[in-house]
């Protein structure tokens, strides 16, 4: 290289509006490839060495809500949903229409009110998987942890309560 060249260089990384962010930049890089890695969440084991069941909605939704893990409890009743509808509608969810007239021509008008409860469990669960993960980012601030806690839970308490009705009905026309 040649002197003018490393001048210029210089000059580069001493500007303020370059320098300081690729100094970031760099510095942000090492901190992430030297922060310690750990694998994924293992199984939840219990005293005595025994793992919690997997076959049994209950039994996988009373063990989610013991251990916190709201986006596995989320993920059951969402299995539950989709195996209410498939018996009740006759079709899986993934194959119901998905515009209202189309709903009306195959014979089953509440296709979008189901679609659009899968799409909010599916969605909250996303947000638990987050909440749940080791580096969680609060967006709202302003909010005390208690208080975004309590407004996850309330959203919880709402999905599963608009699932259930729905559950209930499809089950009583099935």
């Amino acid at each position: 290289m040649s002197p003018d060249m490393l001048g210029a260089i210089e000059r580069l990384l001493r500007e303020p509006t370059v320098g300081l962010p690729l100094a970031l930049l760099v510095l942000t890089l090492v901190a992430w490839l030297a922060w310690p890695r750990t694998a994924g969440r293992a199984p939840a084991r219990r005293a005595g060495g025994w793992t919690p069941p997997q076959t049994d909605l209950v039994s996988r939704t009373y063990f989610a809500l013991a251990d916190g893990e709201y986006s596995r409890m989320l993920e059951v009743v969402d299995d539950r949903f989709n195996e209410a509808v498939a018996r009740g509608r006759g079709r899986p969810l993934d194959e119901l229409p998905r515009t209202a007239r189309g709903a009306r021509s195959a014979g089953v008008p509440d296709a979008p009110i189901l679609r659009r409860v899968h799409r909010d469990l599916v969605g909250l669960r996303a947000t638990a998987v987050a909440r749940e993960s080791r580096f969680y980012l609060r967006w709202a601030f302003w909010r005390s942890e208690a208080e975004e806690r309590d407004r996850f839970l309330s959203a919880i308490d709402h999905q599963i309560d608009r699932a259930d009705s729905l559950i209930r009905t499809l089950e009583q026309n099935a």
